[in-house]
């Protein structure tokens, strides 16, 4: 086996140990296959009691949805109201966010991203695929979204190509198929949009993607089409083309002794497409410090009465709203959520609602008090108010993507931010499989 070969087997064994596979002996083996069929969680809590994520509902507390005020609209679904106005209860509070994904992956993705270019410029575009999109259809497709744009990095037309810039012309619908499934992401009438379409025919140079039955690329191009819809198409396509600047900005304050995440986070503001809390959460992501107040957390720390700097739109002087929008953070730090617990406290409710698909539940969590210097308050929000359930058919799809065969923690979601959580490149995958290299971890 060459150095190559070596190199790629290494990194894919270093993946599969990480997201929590082992070894076993060889006389336990049957089979090959069964050495990369070994069940998950993807990071083992080392903890006695089972996350609080894992467990079945009726092991939770219960928390009965207020009445509507008098002549106010009724926003209860009829399940829950079937139930008793009952939900599930879900503890949020800093000291019940159970092991910390932050602590053990964070500080990976820190180094990560210094390694080159293209991997800081990957981490951008996974914050981007972030804002407005699941999680569960972010893990399936930001995958093939990154060999799109692999595939069509000299093609300055490749997001936006002449002439198919009006998605509703009705000559450019009528000029690609319409394959009916319901099951397709988009319209469920096969390809949800002309670019879905040119996005297969990018696909097809490939030749993984023409192996593949017709219903599935359509499947992944209107995914890819999804996921890359925000902030546009064509912004991941021009970051992408910017990267070794976007790196040569970046990488002083990254290497520094002493990172301050007041200068990294005014750089990510001045990349398009970064507003505010996704500024944020870039800066968490490869320093470590700050986090996401995007709307569905200021909602649920904040509820109606949101710090305006967080609905501002960006100012001309940016280091002065990175600066307020730390001053944010900072309260919240100072009532127990700090970067580490933003992290886990996000990580646990997308862990909770994978294990718990269409399930209406509440969160108790801290507040900030209204009143300057006073005491943190508790609160409990229904998620009525701050999020979308994830569906069924998003959740399966996910679990078969990733391999996930036992439940989502906390600390597992927290893993799934490394972009190499995902299968090495499909460049590389088909590489070793031409040379037939064994996948699987070696044998003990």
């Amino acid at each position: 086996m060459d150095a190559d070969l070596r190199d790629i087997k290494a990194r894919w064994q270093k993946t599969l140990l990480d997201l929590g596979f082992k070894p076993i002996p060889l006389e336990n083996v049957d089979d090959l296959a069964e050495a990369t069929q070994l069940p998950l969680p993807l990071a083992a809590s080392e903890e006695d009691e089972d996350p609080e994520e894992t467990l079945p509902l009726s092991s939770l507390g219960a928390y009965k949805v207020p009445e509507p005020e008098e002549g106010g609209p009724e926003k209860v679904p009829s399940k829950v109201k079937d139930a008793d106005r009952e939900v599930p209860l879900v503890s949020l509070t800093p000291d019940a966010l159970g092991e910390s994904g932050f602590c053990k992956y964070n500080p990976q993705i820190n180094e990560w991203v210094k390694e080159s270019p293209e991997n800081l410029a990957e981490t951008i575009l996974f914050v981007y695929a972030t804002q407005r999109t699941d999680w569960p259809t972010v893990m399936q497709f930001f995958p093939h979204l990154m060999e799109w744009i692999n595939l069509e990095d000299s093609n300055a037309d490749a997001a936006n190509p002449p002439g198919w810039s009006a998605p509703r012309n009705r000559k450019m619908r009528e000029a690609y198929p319409m394959h009916k499934s319901s099951g397709l992401v988009g319209s469920g009438t096969g390809f949800g949009s002309p670019k879905a379409y040119l996005i297969s025919r990018d696909l097809l140079k490939h030749e993984h993607y023409r192996e593949m039955p017709m219903e599935e690329l359509v499947n992944i191009s209107n995914g890819i089409s999804k996921v890359s819809a925000v902030p546009s198409t064509k912004t991941y396509f021009e970051l992408w083309s910017q990267r070794q600047k976007v790196y040569n900005d970046m990488i002083g304050p990254l290497k520094s002794s002493e990172t301050n995440p007041l200068d990294v986070m005014a750089i990510f503001l001045s990349i398009k497409g970064l507003g505010l809390a996704k500024a944020g959460f870039a800066t968490q992501m490869v320093t470590g410090k700050l986090g996401c107040v995007d709307s569905i957390n200021s909602r649920m720390f904040y509820g109606d009465d949101i710090p305006k700097v967080l609905s501002r739109s960006k100012p001309k002087d940016l280091r002065a709203f990175a600066k307020e929008y730390i001053n944010v953070l900072n309260e919240l730090a100072d009532i127990g959520y700090d970067s580490q617990r933003l992290w886990d406290f996000w990580t646990k409710i997308v862990a909770f609602q994978i294990n718990h698909p269409g399930e209406y539940y509440a969160a108790e969590l801290l507040r900030p008090s209204k009143e300057k210097g006073g005491e943190a308050e508790l609160h409990v929000v229904p998620n009525l108010s701050f999020r979308k359930l994830y569906s069924d058919r998003a959740v399966r799809n996910y679990r078969a993507r990733m391999g996930q065969t036992g439940p989502a923690t906390g600390a597992s979601i927290g893993g799934e931010h490394r972009p190499w959580t995902n299968p090495l490149s499909l460049k590389e995958l088909l590489f070793m499989i031409e040379e037939e290299v064994d996948l699987s971890l070696d044998i003990l």
